[in-house]
């Protein structure tokens, strides 16, 4: 997001979700951790206005996109546990309240925004078109300023990273890739997904080793118990930014490798993330083989014997090895 940070400020992620309104709101439950994928328009000037009552001297408050922003405690502690919205969706969240010595703070921001938020004209205005409301922050993911080393440095490459998200794009920036902001890009069902291809397909032809394409929109879908979303945003995966690349460096006569990958499940049943393995796909264009039987499903995947018990690891076989 471009928020210098010194080495003792602690962050954190800041969603807008929407809670149920007859409670107290210790006894709230969570229904939406991204408040109907609230547009970044809608969220911005809710957070600007949480911004006017909330911001202190040392609390300050960043919009982002959608549903995601940003809060910085200046010179901050660090001892907290915090929960994601998305891991308790549906569920009351006493237990799920910011704890830990100043954990009654964070939580006094989150209800004093519920009572800014839960008649806000936005959401209003929202609950009439039959949307969720953005009627609290939920404060979340603690971390201070990391450190990374250098992509170049590690595998050789120069690259690029497209996202909607601002985390993806924060650790691209630490580990030396390029940024590619892309109009309309929204982490969602309803992302620019021919314009993160086509910004791809761009930097590719123009020089890029690498280009890391961050897709959000089947996680989204999972969390909403989406099956119908999900399965169609795979299908836009496939017809807007995996096909359209694979045709373009194909017409520049260019050799390639290309890794699809998830990074962790997130089930329909479910709605949140679980730690199961996943499938990859590892596609390489010198390499001529096929193998119909071999399906981009966890069945297939479970079914190849192939394992990487840590996600760097596949890394480093995708652009140091031969598939």
């Amino acid at each position: 997001m471009g928020v210098k940070l010194k080495e003792t400020d602690v962050t954190f992620r800041c969603n807008v979700v929407t809670l149920t309104e007859d409670e107290p709101y210790e006894n709230k439950t969570i229904l939406d951790h991204s408040a109907g994928d609230i547009t970044t328009e809608e969220s911005t000037q809710l957070i600007l206005d949480i911004r006017k009552e909330l911001e202190s001297e040392f609390i300050k408050y960043y919009p982002g996109v959608s549903y995601r922003h940003l809060i910085l405690w200046e010179n901050g502690p660090y001892d907290f546990d915090l929960t994601p919205p998305h891991d308790v969706l549906g569920q009351k969240i006493t237990a799920y309240l910011p704890k830990g010595p100043h954990g009654d703070f964070l939580l006094g921001m989150m209800k004093k925004s519920y009572e800014l938020l839960k008649n806000h004209p936005i959401n209003l205005e929202r609950m009439k078109k039959g949307l969720n409301p953005a009627n609290s922050i939920w404060i979340w993911g603690e971390g201070k300023k990391p450190k990374l080393d250098s992509f170049k440095e590690k595998f050789g490459v120069e690259g690029s990273v497209i996202s909607a998200v601002d985390l993806i794009n924060g650790i691209g920036i630490l580990a030396g890739l390029k940024p590619i902001k892309v109009e309309g890009a929204t982490g969602t069902l309803h992302t620019n997904f021919e314009g993160k291809g086509k910004a791809a397909i761009k930097a590719l032809l123009d020089g890029d080793d690498f280009v890391y394409i961050h897709l959000e929109a089947p996680d989204e879908c999972g969390h909403q118990g989406d099956l119908a979303g999900k399965i169609k945003s795979m299908e836009l995966i496939d017809q807007k930014v995996a096909g359209p690349i694979k045709k373009a460096l194909e017409d520049a006569v260019e050799d390639f490798r290309m890794l699809i990958v998830p990074d962790h499940r997130t089930p329909i049943a479910l709605r949140t993330h679980t730690s199961d393995p996943v499938p990859y796909v590892l596609y390489d264009s010198t390499v001529k083989t096929h193998h119909p039987e071999n399906r981009f499903t966890e069945k297939s995947g479970e079914a190849s014997g192939i394992f990487f018990d840590a996600g760097y690891k596949l890394a480093v076989h995708f652009i140091n090895k031969k598939a």
